[in-house]
């Protein structure tokens, strides 16, 4: 697991809070449907996700992280659409333990999490320290830092939120082109190939 500082992504969290008609930390569990991708919470989200001072800030990040991690854009693609948890009181960010490569990713990729509110303790999530050992440990960051891990081979998840506050974060994958499956991805459905669920790097 690796930390990066960013000063972008406070400009990021503040953009998304103006998606809301509240504050992020006070959002509400009753508004959730039944997948932990279909809430209103959601929706609004990826409809902000698509406009273009949102993706200029993202492509920015992106370009942020790439350099960051010395990342040739020949080799490597990004996600197009980062994939957006909100992990209201009382209730986990995803639906299970799991690794990336269960779902169709590449061991060859790198997650990025983005915290849109701080993540702490009794709201967050955990990663598996060392592969298939199941001894986790939480990612603790706060707006303005970034976190790397390889999601396909350390397991990661949830526990319930215990905070009064929720956490909001986003995250994104880098993923080397040749090793991309083609399979749909699990919340979406969006074929994991380049000009869908993925996309150049710039």
């Amino acid at each position: 697991m690796i930390h990066f500082t960013y000063g972008i992504t406070k400009h990021i969290s503040q953009l998304v809070g103006t998606w809301f008609n509240q504050s992020l930390y006070l959002l509400k569990t009753d508004n959730f449907q039944t997948t932990d991708q279909g809430s209103v919470y959601h929706l609004q989200a990826y409809k902000g996700a698509k406009e273009n001072n949102f993706l200029r800030l993202y492509n920015v990040l992106v370009g942020c992280v790439q350099a960051d991690l010395n990342l040739d854009s020949d080799i490597w693609c990004i996600q197009a659409i980062p994939t957006f948890r909100f992990q209201t009181p009382g209730l986990t960010g995803t639906k299970e333990y799991h690794r990336d490569l269960d779902y169709g990713h590449p061991v060859q990729s790198l997650n990025v999490i983005v915290p849109v509110t701080d993540m702490t303790e009794r709201r967050t999530f955990e990663i598996e320290k060392v592969p298939y050992t199941e001894i986790y440990e939480p990612v603790l960051a706060k707006v303005g830092e970034v976190v790397v891990f390889n999601g396909s081979l350390h397991k990661h998840g949830s526990q319930r939120n215990t905070s009064e506050f929720s956490r909001v974060s986003f995250d994104f994958r880098f993923a080397m082109k040749r090793y991309l499956t083609g399979k749909p991805s699990v919340s979406r459905g969006t074929p994991l190939t380049l000009g869908a669920y993925y996309r150049e790097l710039e």
